[in-house]
C-alpha cells in the first residue's frame, strides 16, 4: 500500500470519529492542544500546511502549528491541526506533539502489514494494536475530533 493510501485510511478513521460526535454534549474532552488553542488569549504564532488530500468524497488539510498564549508568555504548544470536510460538513482535529508518536507508529505498522500482504478486508493476520490511546475514566485522552 502506498503512503498516500495509508494516510487516506488514517484520515478516514479520523473523519469517522468526527462524524460520530454529532451529539450536543461531546463525549470526548478536547486534546490539550485544542483546549489551549481555543483559549481567548491564545493565537497561532506559526503555521505551515504540511499536506493536503482531496478526493470526490472528502478533503483533508494537515497543518503544523505553534500556538502561543499572549497573556502568559512563553506558554506555547506545538502539534498539527487536520481540517476535514465532506458533503456533510466540516470538522477539525488537533493533535499535540505528545500523541503524534502513536500515529507515526500506527502508520509504520500499516506499512509493514501491507508489505507482508496483510489485507484488513480478508481478515488475514494483521496487527490488531494500531493505536494505543491511553484511557482515563473511559475517555480516550490525546485524541478528539471537535464538534461544531
Amino acid at each position: 500500500m502506498k503512503p498516500t493510501g495509508i494516510l487516506i485510511a488514517l484520515l478516514g478513521l479520523l473523519l469517522g470519529l468526527g462524524r460520530a460526535q454529532v451529539n450536543p454534549a461531546p463525549r470526548f474532552q478536547p486534546t490539550p492542544l485544542e483546549a489551549f488553542a481555543k483559549q481567548p488569549t491564545s493565537h497561532i504564532a506559526w503555521s505551515n500546511e504540511a499536506g493536503r488530500i482531496d478526493s470526490r468524497e472528502a478533503h483533508a488539510v494537515i497543518t503544523a502549528l505553534v500556538v502561543e498564549d499572549t497573556a502568559q508568555p512563553p506558554d506555547r504548544m506545538r502539534g498539527i491541526r487536520i481540517d476535514l470536510a465532506d458533503q456533510d460538513g466540516k470538522d477539525q482535529v488537533y493533535l499535540g506533539e505528545e500523541i503524534l508518536g502513536a500515529f507515526k507508529d500506527a502508520t509504520d505498522q500499516i506499512s509493514r502489514d501491507a508489505a507482508r500482504g496483510c489485507s484488513w478486508n480478508s481478515g488475514g493476520a494483521c496487527s490488531s494494536n494500531l493505536l494505543s490511546v491511553r484511557r482515563c475514566s473511559g475517555t480516550p485522552t490525546g485524541l478528539r475530533a471537535s464538534t461544531r
